[in-house]
C-alpha cells in the first residue's frame, strides 16, 4: 500500500512538472473559428512567442512578420500579399499562386496553412471580417469598408465605408487613409464635402507610410498645383516611388513628364564637338535633374 501511494504522489508530481514546463514554453490550447452554428470545428496548439531573447534562431518564425509558405519577410503593407481572415496571417500573392497550381489536394489548396480552417468568400467571409472588426483590427476595418463602398456581398453604402475608413485611420491603416482620402477629394454619394486639404493631409499620411496608391495620387496634386505649390521635382519624386512598387499609372505620368520637358531649350540638340562626343543625355534621370534641379533628390521632403 505504501509503495502504491508513492507511486501516484510520483506520478502527479510528473504531471504537474509537466504542466509546469509547458507552460513556461508558452503552450496552450487555442479554438480556431467557429462554424455557422457557433461550435468550434477544431482546437489547435499555438506557440507563443519568447520576445525576450535573440529570435534570429528561433525554432517557430514570427509569423505575423513572415509569409506562412516561403517563410520570407512580408512587406509592412498588404500590396502583394493576401490576408487570411481565418487566422488573420497573410501569405505572398505568389505563393498563394504557387499553391493554386500544385500538385496538391483540394482540401489543401483552399485551407489555411496556419489554422487549417477552409477559405470562405460571399456571407462567410463578411461574418468573419465583422468579427474582427468587433475587435478593432484596422485592416478588417478597411475590408469591410470596401465591401461596403462597392456594394460587395453587404447593402452599398458610400457613408458606412467612410465610417469604417475612418476607424482604420485611427489605426495607423495607409490602405485606408489613402481611399478616404480619395473619397475626400473626389466626394460620392454627398457622404463627405469636399476637401482638397483633408485629402492632402490623408495623402501624405499614407505616403510616408510607402502606399503606393497614396504616392501617386501626391504627386498629381505637386504636378497640378493642386492645394500644393507646383513641383516637377517632388511630383517626379513620388511617381517614381510608386513605379518603383509596381505601379503602373506613375510609370506612365513619368514619360509623359519628360516628354513635356523634352521641349525646354536646355534639352534642345547641339551641334557635336569636333571630337564626335559630344551628345545629349536623354534618359529619365537626367531630364528629371536639369527640370528639377535638386528637387528630385528631396524624397524624404515631400510628406513634410
Amino acid at each position: 500500500m505504501d509503495q502504491q501511494n508513492s507511486t501516484k504522489e510520483s506520478t502527479a508530481q510528473d504531471n504537474s512538472t509537466m504542466a509546469s514546463e509547458e507552460k513556461n514554453a508558452g503552450i496552450n490550447e487555442s479554438p480556431t473559428d467557429e462554424n455557422d452554428d457557433g461550435k468550434a470545428t477544431c482546437v489547435h496548439i499555438s506557440v507563443e512567442e519568447d520576445t525576450t531573447g535573440d529570435q534570429t534562431g528561433s525554432r517557430f518564425p514570427l509569423l505575423d512578420h513572415n509569409c506562412l509558405v516561403c517563410l520570407e519577410e512580408l512587406p509592412l503593407l498588404d500590396h502583394n500579399c493576401h490576408r487570411l481572415t481565418c487566422c488573420g496571417k497573410k501569405m505572398h500573392t505568389f505563393c498563394v499562386e504557387g499553391i493554386a497550381g500544385s500538385n496538391m489536394s483540394y482540401e489543401q489548396k483552399f485551407s489555411c496553412p496556419h489554422c487549417h480552417q477552409p477559405h470562405r468568400g460571399g456571407k462567410g467571409l463578411i461574418k468573419r471580417l465583422r468579427k474582427w472588426v468587433k475587435k478593432g483590427t484596422p485592416w478588417a476595418q478597411c475590408m469591410l469598408g470596401e465591401h461596403y463602398f462597392d456594394g460587395n456581398e453587404v447593402p452599398q453604402s458610400y457613408h458606412r465605408a467612410k465610417d469604417l475608413y475612418a476607424l482604420a485611420v485611427e489605426g495607423g491603416d495607409a490602405n485606408a487613409m489613402n481611399h478616404l482620402g480619395e473619397m475626400y477629394a473626389q466626394p460620392l454619394g454627398q457622404c463627405v464635402e469636399q476637401s482638397w486639404e483633408k485629402a492632402l493631409a490623408l495623402f501624405k499620411r499614407a505616403a510616408k507610410l510607402g502606399e503606393p496608391q497614396a504616392q501617386c495620387h501626391l504627386a498629381r496634386m505637386y504636378n497640378e498645383g493642386i492645394c500644393v505649390g507646383k513641383s516637377f521635382g517632388k511630383a517626379f519624386a513620388l511617381y517614381k516611388l510608386s513605379a518603383e512598387q509596381g505601379n503602373v499609372r506613375p510609370q506612365f505620368m513619368m514619360g509623359g513628364m519628360c516628354l513635356q520637358q523634352l521641349q525646354r531649350p536646355e534639352f534642345q540638340e547641339t551641334p557635336a564637338e569636333q571630337d564626335g562626343c559630344g551628345k545629349n543625355d536623354f534618359s529619365i534621370e537626367n531630364v528629371a535633374e536639369k527640370s528639377s534641379g535638386t528637387g528630385r533628390h528631396e524624397c524624404d521632403q515631400y510628406t513634410q
